[in-house]
């Protein structure tokens, strides 16, 4: 139950906003999530290796049914 509220107000995009916009959320957030776009991840990845780290990149997801647009990503 609990899961299915999270994932409910997940998809509010004033929830969204509200967290995203929250103080102190960009740097937490900054840290551990390379970006909302293949682009920015590909930037931060790349600056990341130039740097001589290794990268991982995970796609997070609970709700992603379409395997297709998995297949795209």
């Amino acid at each position: 139950m609990l899961r299915k509220s999270l994932l409910r107000l997940s998809r509010d995009e004033r929830v969204r906003e509200a967290v995203l916009n929250a103080p102190g959320a960009p740097e937490l957030v900054s840290r551990f999530v390379a970006g909302s776009t293949t682009d920015q991840v590909v930037a931060v990845a790349d600056d990341l290796i130039s740097k001589g780290l290794l990268v991982i990149v995970d796609l997070l997801g609970e709700e992603a049914h379409d395997t297709a647009a998995q297949d795209e990503v």
